[in-house]
């Protein structure tokens, strides 16, 4: 029996639309030009939209709670495509070009899609428009690589990059987060150990995470980062550099908008008291600050918690406008926290 779903009403369509799984939902649109009208006609349950790129495939990851991503469609790169493969084979206009794709399913029910590898960007600047028109999210990038990233033209409002793969230099990172001009999240997931310029956008961004970070990146980071939320993950931390950081705050000297700081070390034993001994610190005042600091804003968060308990963390005043800071400190963290 055929199912024919443009002869139902507009609402019956709606319904059965938008309790289909969000593969079918995309192929559906490519089914003739009404069904796209009905389909991107819709809203749908979607909290955020995630682009994930690596040498060889392009993928669309949503969700609908923001914490679990489920893949939606897969496009892949191939040297070329041929005809005597299982799938069904479609043209593509983009521009004026015709581009051959090999649609398939995958074991899981994600849409995978073959497409010639000189098509790449192209065919990711395409879906991009579409995805973004078709979920209205400004997407998340995830970038898997041990090389320069093939990159189509951005499209996209991005606020957010998640850059993963093997070590690279610090003008390739620069390179990336230039096609970004309205980025203000970054998450480097590997070991960086070239220096960075005074002008770089990693010091500028609204919040950064770098896994693994190494000494000479971490050096200029607790002196030029501007941003709002820094978390840093090392695998040793000198007792200097951190009074360094909490002086040059106390000074009004360094980090003029910065909202908190997180570094995680594993540097046994971290002697903490070294530190206290040589600041001025006030112990908690109810009447100056709450005993709760939430960080809710901060995109990438490091703890189960966006809330924390800071009656039993020590106070510094910064000269100037004497905005007061929260330490907490221990062998495996260091968190430090300014007040509005």
């Amino acid at each position: 029996m055929v199912f024919k779903l443009l002869n139902y009403p507009y609402l019956v369509q709606k319904e059965i639309i938008t309790n289909m799984d969000f593969t079918s939902i995309v192929l559906l649109a490519k089914c003739s030009t009404r069904m796209d009208s009905v389909v991107y006609s819709l809203n749908y349950n979607i909290v955020e939209l995630r682009y994930i790129l690596n040498r060889k495939e392009f993928t669309v990851h949503v969700s609908t709670d923001g914490e679990k991503f489920d893949a939606v469609i897969s496009f892949e790169f191939v040297k070329e495509l041929l005809d005597n493969e299982d799938g069904f084979y479609a043209m593509q206009q983009i521009l004026d070009h015709m581009i051959k794709l090999r649609i398939t399913r995958d074991i899981e029910g994600k849409c995978v899609i073959q497409v010639c590898k000189r098509w790449r960007k192209l065919i990711q600047w395409k879906f991009q428009e579409e995805f973004q028109t078709l979920f209205r999210r400004v997407p998340e990038f995830v970038i898997h690589t041990p090389l320069r990233p093939i990159l189509a033209r951005n499209s996209s409002n991005c606020e957010s990059v998640t850059m993963d793969g093997s070590i690279v230099k610090a003008e390739v990172v620069e390179e990336i987060l230039s096609q970004f001009p309205n980025l203000k999240n970054v998450r480097l997931c590997w070991p960086f150990v070239d220096p960075v310029n005074a002008d770089s956008k990693l010091l500028k961004l609204d919040s950064l995470v770098v896994e693994q970070c190494k000494t000479p990146l971490l050096k200029v980071l607790l002196r030029g980062f501007t941003g709002r939320h820094l978390i840093l993950k090392n695998q040793h931390l000198d007792v200097l550099e951190v009074e360094e950081f909490i002086n040059g705050w106390t000074s009004n000297e360094t980090f003029p908008n910065m909202e908190t700081i997180q570094i995680f070390t594993r540097r046994f034993p971290f002697d903490w008291e070294q530190i206290l001994d040589r600041i001025q610190t006030q112990p908690f005042d109810s009447s100056k600050r709450p005993a709760f600091y939430s960080i809710n804003s901060q995109k990438y968060m490091d703890s189960s918690s966006s809330a924390f308990d800071c009656s039993n963390w020590v106070d510094i005043e910064r000269q100037g406008d004497r905005k007061l800071a929260s330490i907490k400190a221990s062998s495996k963290v260091i968190r430090f926290f300014v007040w509005n």
